[in-house]
């Protein structure tokens, strides 16, 4: 257990740390933009739950090749959503085995 909590806040960390990081280039390239040296958009403020589809997508597009990445991207976001179906469906399918197996053998 100890590993897997490990694992998970250190997984949390680097996604923390790349997302902010990419804010801080787009905030910096639109200030470099502007001609007054001040961003009207304030990126930081956009962070919310969608925050990895604005900031992942951003910064895959400064890589070399930013379709592959971003085709990796989506496609782990999409696997992601199969993977917590599947739990949500484990829960529902383990509980009504549960009370099934109770009524059958304790009446």
């Amino acid at each position: 257990i100890c590993n897997t909590f490990n694992s998970d806040t250190g997984i949390a960390l680097l996604g923390g740390f790349a997302i902010y990081e990419v804010l801080g280039y787009m905030q910096k390239k639109c200030e470099k933009l502007s001609p007054t040296g001040v961003c009207a958009e304030n990126y930081y403020k956009q962070a919310s739950m969608g925050l990895a589809f604005i900031a992942y997508p951003s910064g895959l597009a400064t890589l070399e090749a930013p379709q592959f990445w971003g085709i990796i991207f989506f496609g782990c976001l999409i696997m992601l959503g199969i993977d917590s179906a599947f739990s949500l469906a484990e829960c529902f399918v383990t509980f009504a085995k549960v009370i099934i197996f109770y009524l059958i053998l304790c009446k």
